[in-house]
């Protein structure tokens, strides 16, 4: 990671989300902690990663019924 312009969401989202779900090496998870000091929009924008986040992990997921599957392979894959 190089020296941080301010956030842009184009440019850093994926960055962000990184950091938020831990897949970041040391170093850049560092970087990206000091650039959260000094970026009130990043911070912000981490703030509601971490909310969705939160949100999204306590989603349960339902099976899909029977008759769901039904042509399936035929509306995907022709």
């Amino acid at each position: 990671m190089t020296e941080r312009r301010p956030y842009d969401p184009e440019r850093d989202e994926a960055l962000l989300s990184a950091y938020v779900d831990g897949e970041l090496e040391a170093a850049d998870r560092a970087l990206v902690e000091r650039w959260l000091e000094e970026d009130d929009r990043a911070r912000r924008e981490v703030e509601r990663l971490v909310q969705m986040k939160v949100f999204t992990d306590h989603l349960a997921l339902r099976p899909a019924p029977r008759e769901a599957w039904d042509g399936f392979h035929e509306r995907v894959y022709n």
